[in-house]
C-alpha cells in the first residue's frame, strides 16, 4: 500500500472510531434518559442509503441577441425531472438521464435519507465529514458517501455521480470524411442502406460513387454511361428501385445509377419534380403539364403547369403530417427560370392531385435566394443551404447560414449559428455540392471544387 493509501486508511479508521464512540454515547444517553430502567433502546445494525436527490439548479448557455451579439442565458433545471437510482449491489448512485448541458454542479444542495449516519468525503480536508441538509456539495467529480449503522457495527461506502451532458445536445457536430471527394458533386441519394453520389470529374465525365452507409471505407466508383453530355445529374430521382433523369427533353432510366438508357415514356419532358415510393407517384412536367406516373412509363396529366412552378434546381421532401401520419406532405422548392435565384415553394398532400404554391409577401421570411439552394428535412423541420445570395436585402456568403422552416416551407429564418451551422472551413467557399440525410439522423455533405471535401454531421441529441 502506498504512503497516501496508508494516510487515507488512518484517516478513515479515526473517523470510524469517532463514529463508534458517538454511537455509544447516543446509546448511553438513550438508556439514562429512559423513565423505565427496564427498557433499553437498541441501536440498529443497518447501514444503507435509502434515497438521494438534488435541488433545482441553474444551467448556463450561449445565445444570440437580436443585435447578433453573443450572450449568456440561464434556465432553471427542475431536479424532479432527473431522479436518481441507487444500485445497492454495486453501491453506485446516479441519474440515468443526464442534466442539461451547462448545468452548474459546483454547489449542489442534496437530500439524503439513510438507515444509519451519513458522511461524505471532503476533498479539501481529505476526510469524511458528517452530512447536513444545509451542505452544498461539489459534484464536478464523483463523490463518496459513507453510511454507518447506529451501533457502529457496519458501514457501507457509495459512489454518487451527478451526470451532466458534456456536449450541447442541440449543437451540430461535423466530422470530415477524407475518402469521399468529387470535383463536382451534384446529387446524393440514400437507398437500400447505400449512398449514391452522382457528379463529374475534373474532365467533365460523369461518375457515380457508392458505398454502404456504415462502411464508407469501401467505395465503388464507376463511369456513368448512356446519358447526353449536357445531362444535369442534380436532377436524378429514385423511384420503384430505379433511377430517373430528364435530359434533352427525354426521360432516361437506370437500374444501378451507372448505365442509362432512354425510357419508353413519350412526351417532351421538362423536369422531374419528385418521387415517392410511399404514394407510388413519380411527378414530372411534360408537354407543359404537371403529370404523375405510377410505373415510370405512362404519365397522367394532373394540371396545367402554372407560372412559377419549379423547373430548375429542384429539391423535394416528403413526410407524414403531424396530425395524421397516414397522410404525406410533399414539398418542392426550385426556380421557374434558369436566370433567377429566387425559388418558389409548392406543396401537395398524398390525398390530393393539385399542387399549391406558398406565397409569402414579407421578404424577411421568404425562401432564401441563394445559389444552388438545396432543401432537405432534418430534426422535424426543413433545412435550406447553398451558395452566396441576397436574403432580406443582405448579402450572404456561401455556406455561411443554415435556413430553417418549421411550417412546411411557408416562412424561413436563419438557424441559431451557435448550435446549427455548417463546417467552418467551407464558410464562404463557392463550389458545387450535394447533401443527403441517412436513417441514423446524419447529414452527408459533399463539397466539390479544387478544395473538395466531404462531411458527416449530426445534432448531438439525435445520436444519444
Amino acid at each position: 500500500m502506498s504512503f497516501n493509501g496508508v494516510v487515507e486508511m488512518c484517516e478513515f479508521m479515526k473517523k470510524f472510531l469517532f463514529i463508534y464512540f458517538l454511537a455509544a454515547v447516543v446509546g448511553l444517553l438513550n438508556i439514562s434518559c429512559s423513565d423505565d430502567d427496564s427498557v433499553e433502546t437498541e441501536l440498529t445494525p443497518y447501514a444503507a442509503l435509502r434515497s438521494f436527490s438534488i435541488s433545482n439548479l441553474k444551467a448556463y448557455y450561449h445565445v444570440k441577441t437580436a443585435a447578433g451579439t453573443d450572450s449568456v442565458a440561464t434556465k432553471t433545471v427542475v431536479s424532479s425531472n432527473y431522479p436518481f437510482v441507487i444500485d445497492q449491489k454495486t453501491a453506485m448512485v446516479y441519474n440515468p438521464d443526464s442534466l442539461p448541458y451547462g448545468t452548474d454542479v459546483t454547489k449542489v444542495p442534496t437530500g439524503v435519507e439513510s438507515d444509519g449516519l451519513a458522511y461524505y468525503y471532503d476533498e479539501e480536508s481529505l476526510s469524511y465529514v458528517p452530512y447536513a441538509a444545509s451542505d452544498s456539495i461539489d459534484f464536478t467529480a464523483p463523490v463518496r458517501l459513507l453510511v454507518t449503522s447506529l451501533d457502529a457495527a457496519n458501514a457501507r461506502e457509495y459512489e454518487i455521480r451527478v451526470n451532466v451532458h458534456k456536449v450541447n445536445p442541440d449543437s451540430m457536430v461535423w466530422n470530415s470524411v477524407e475518402k469521399l471527394v468529387m470535383h463536382e458533386p451534384q446529387r446524393a441519394i440514400v437507398a437500400d442502406e447505400r449512398m449514391f453520389l452522382f457528379g463529374r470529374r475534373n474532365d467533365g465525365s460523369g461518375v457515380l460513387s457508392s458505398f454502404v452507409i456504415d462502411n464508407k471505407d469501401e467505395i465503388e466508383t464507376v463511369d456513368i454511361t448512356g446519358l447526353p453530355d449536357v445531362a444535369e445529374l442534380g436532377g436524378v430521382l429514385r423511384f420503384n428501385n430505379k433511377f430517373y433523369l430528364v435530359a434533352e427533353e427525354a426521360l432516361f432510366i437506370s437500374s444501378d445509377g451507372a448505365d442509362w438508357a432512354k425510357s419508353e415514356a413519350s412526351g417532351n419532358f421538362k423536369a422531374l419534380v419528385s418521387a415517392s415510393d410511399a404514394t407510388g407517384r413519380l411527378w414530372a412536367v411534360v408537354d407543359g403539364k404537371v403529370t404523375y406516373s405510377t410505373d415510370g412509363v405512362s404519365f397522367v396529366a394532373s394540371e396545367q403547369q402554372s407560372e412559377g412552378f419549379p423547373l430548375y434546381g429542384i429539391s423535394s421532401v416528403e413526410y407524414p403530417l403531424h396530425t395524421n401520419p397516414n397522410i404525406l406532405r410533399n414539398v418542392v422548392v426550385g426556380c421557374s427560370a434558369p436566370n433567377t435565384m429566387q425559388p418558389t415553394v409548392w406543396s401537395i398532400l398524398s390525398t390530393e392531385k393539385k399542387w399549391v404554391e406558398y406565397v409569402n409577401n414579407d421578404e424577411r421570411y421568404i425562401c432564401p435566394a441563394i445559389s444552388d439552394i438545396t432543401v432537405f428535412r432534418y430534426d422535424g423541420v426543413l433545412y435550406a443551404i447553398g451558395g452566396s445570395g441576397v436574403v432580406a436585402g443582405k448579402e450572404v456568403a456561401a455556406f455561411s447560414v443554415v435556413y430553417t422552416s418549421s411550417n412546411d416551407g411557408l416562412t424561413w429564418l436563419p438557424a441559431d449559428s451557435n448550435s446549427v451551422s455548417l463546417p467552418a472551413s467551407i464558410n464562404g467557399y463557392e463550389a458545387p455540392f450535394a447533401v443527403a440525410v441517412d436513417g441514423q439522423n446524419r447529414i452527408w455533405l459533399f463539397v466539390g471544387g479544387n478544395d473538395a471535401s466531404s462531411w458527416c454531421g449530426r445534432i448531438n441529441r439525435l445520436g444519444f
